[in-house]
């Protein structure tokens, strides 16, 4: 299950022992580490790089619970397991949990750049179709005036001129780009 479920996302397993600055470059949901099998220079450098991106994946995983390294994580989430028993059962768990995180994270972060597609394109072209901003995103013109609407909700001032058949927003100016 826990293949079938994550096979959608690029999963790259790599042991970065030795030279952690590999990490740096790769976009994950969840970091593993074996606390007994790493330096303490290196375990402060991963504590550093994820306080510095205030945690970029969704958990940092120890294969066995070190006194104390949990702790240097501070407000990141941090699974340990007391032992490789432990980890066999539930290491699938944490890390579909993980990758739900992400998804949910990605699904905001794609819904957000449409809408502020949107809004550009509003901005840009006064009295742009509904239909013209739906192939702009690729979504279909019902999600577009959701989008719209939650633009509004944001404080934007987009209105639909029914006689041009298309959006604008009142006075050509955005509020969200600060140019009111």
């Amino acid at each position: 299950m826990l293949h079938r479920a994550i096979s959608a996302k690029s999963i790259d397993v790599t042991d970065v022992t030795g030279d952690g600055t590999d990490i740096i470059t790769r976009a994950a949901f969840a970091l593993v580490i074996n606390p007994y099998n790493i330096p303490e220079a290196e375990l402060d450098f991963y504590v550093d790089f994820y306080k510095d991106c205030d945690g970029c994946t969704e958990s940092v995983i120890l294969t066995q619970n070190k006194e104390g390294v949990k702790e240097r994580f501070e407000d990141i989430k941090v699974v340990a397991f007391n032992d490789l028993v432990e980890m066999e059962q539930n290491l699938k768990y944490e890390l579909l949990q993980a990758l739900h995180k992400t998804n949910k994270i990605d699904g905001f972060s794609n819904s957000l750049s449409q809408a502020i597609m949107i809004l550009f394109a509003i901005r840009n072209k006064p009295y742009i179709t509904t239909k013209e901003l739906a192939i702009k995103i690729e979504k279909t013109e019902r999600t577009v005036q959701r989008y719209i609407e939650t633009l509004r909700c944001a404080g934007e001032w987009i209105e639909y001129d029914r006689q041009k058949k298309g959006w604008y927003l009142f006075d050509g100016k955005s509020i969200l780009l600060n140019e009111i």
